[in-house]
């Protein structure tokens, strides 16, 4: 029997970030079938959150670095300011599930944002090719 789950998710929530491997990992084993589907947190025109504001430390130290340990999944708070929208790298997912590599794109976009401090919004970011 093949199960399948859609996941809503932005590639700068790290709790989407946790989700996304998570469920990943889940599929490599088990029948599972998922339905990404890009979801902005802070759309464009709206303010993305600042790295350095009290939200996010909080967030960032009480929540996401307690989780970051329970899981082994390492993740870094990105000095990114201000805070990437993610069109562009909705955009790229489009393309990529176009071409069948969905899976690579989206592990990608979640890893140069939160692992490699990249900046998803520019286009060099979005659109660099890796296999």
């Amino acid at each position: 029997m093949t199960s399948s789950v859609t996941l809503y998710s932005d590639y700068v929530g790290p709790y989407c970030f946790y989700a996304v491997h998570l469920i990943s990992q889940i599929a490599a084993t088990e029948t599972l079938t998922i339905k990404w589907m890009p979801y902005g947190l802070c759309p464009d025109p709206q303010p993305t959150l600042r790295p350095n504001g009290e939200y996010v430390k909080m967030v960032w130290w009480d929540w996401v670095c307690p989780m970051t340990e329970r899981l082994g999944i390492p993740i870094k708070l990105s000095n990114i300011f201000p805070q990437p929208h993610t069109g562009l790298a909705f955009e790229g997912y489009q393309y990529a599930l176009s071409q069948g590599r969905r899976p690579a794109y989206t592990r990608r976009m979640f890893t140069a944002f939160f692992q490699g401090e990249r900046n998803i919004e520019e286009l060099s970011v979005a659109t660099e090719q890796r296999n």
